[in-house]
């Protein structure tokens, strides 16, 4: 049995799983309220592998007869997979594991297959498609666009794996087996909806209204979320800063500039819901930086961050008539960020900012 109805099947899996993501829930989810979330997910994405599948079969094999229920609930249990790879398609293990998917969906046309063929006709095409596949999920993965790296990859097994020379016919999947397979995807996607704060023992809190530590117990109420996180990198080693000092005129047309500021990033990174702009009074305190910390929003909203850097030492503005700064960043994707530049008073530092610049 040809390979249309199994990629059809699939690419209607991965539609569906993408359409059905939670965009965003009010509170926190306890286990079973997320085991029915993610049931009501994989119920509609394994709904419409089987829909096209068995539509595929009706249109293009009216042959398949009897077989073409196991077809599609293989297929079906075989795209039930696509809701918790899409739901963490950002991650770096999403290639490899979409790689794999794609290799072991591509058993399915040649278990129903009545080809008994030791080998396909010709593989250039489909190895030349593959290593197309392969090359531009590399270039989507070093331009940070990685969910269509994972999909990319996954074509490129499928490729692979569906049409290289086969040593036996693979035996159809049993119920228990297909059972197996819906519940473990079952339980990885609801996990992302019940995940828990890290213990308090990972954590540095500080000041008075630093909440309470948070226990399995209450990890899913309310009270237990937290508002905000401030992210304090431990002090570097050698922390250069030079403010700008007017420069001793020599001479009326000779003017020596004033030596450029170097600053190592020794602020405080603030992790907020993208309502809000400041960190409230509750807001947990760690002692970590964004790359050392990993932090997962339960309504699986984007979540803002801000990096702000003070000078240690005031400035007097009438040294200088422009400012231009110059950032060093390892951001994988700079047109995410922005930098903008406030002057405040010194005397009163709750008092109204001013906004000098703003650049992407």
């Amino acid at each position: 049995m040809p390979w249309l109805p199994t990629v059809a099947a699939l690419l209607a899996a991965w539609a569906a799983a993408l359409l059905s993501q939670p965009q965003s829930v009010a509170r926190a989810v306890g286990p079973p309220e997320a085991l029915a979330r993610a049931a009501l997910q994989l119920a509609l994405v394994g709904a419409a592998a089987a829909v096209v599948a068995r539509a595929a079969l009706a249109a293009f094999f009216p042959e398949a007869g009897v077989r073409a229920r196991d077809v599609a609930l293989a297929c079906a249990v075989h795209g039930l997979w696509a809701a918790p790879l899409a739901f963490h398609a950002d991650r770096p293990w999403a290639i490899p594991a979409a790689a794999l998917l794609g290799a072991l969906a591509a058993r399915l046309p040649r278990i129903w297959s009545s080809d008994d063929g030791d080998a396909p006709e010709s593989l250039r095409g489909h190895t030349t498609a593959a290593a197309v596949c392969l090359h531009t999920a590399a270039a989507g993965e070093a331009l940070g666009h990685r969910p269509a790296a994972a999909f990319l990859a996954a074509a490129a097994a499928f490729l692979v794996a569906a049409w290289a020379p086969r040593m036996r016919k693979p035996s159809p999947p049993s119920k228990a087996s297909l059972a197996l397979q819906a519940v473990a995807a079952l339980l990885i996607t609801a996990n992302p909806l019940i995940q828990t704060p890290r213990s308090s023992q990972q954590t540095e809190r500080q000041g008075p209204k630093a909440g309470p530590a948070h226990s399995p117990a209450t990890a899913f109420s309310d009270e237990s979320l937290m508002s905000g996180a401030i992210l304090i990198p431990l002090p570097p080693r050698h922390v250069k800063l030079v403010a700008p000092t007017p420069a001793p005129l020599r001479s009326p047309r000779l003017v020596r500039a004033a030596p450029l500021a170097a600053i190592e990033f020794s602020g405080q990174y603030w992790i907020l819901p993208s309502h809000r702009r400041r960190p409230p009074p509750s807001a947990t305190v760690f002692r970590a930086t964004p790359i050392t910390y990993d932090f997962t929003a339960v309504d699986q909203t984007r979540l803002f961050m801000q990096a702000s850097q003070p000078l240690s030492a005031p400035v007097d503005t009438r040294c200088c008539s422009a400012l231009e700064i110059a950032l060093r960043s390892t951001e994988r994707q700079p047109a995410t960020v922005d930098v903008l530049a406030y002057l405040a008073s010194r005397e009163n530092p709750r008092g109204a900012r001013v906004l000098l610049g703003e650049a992407p």
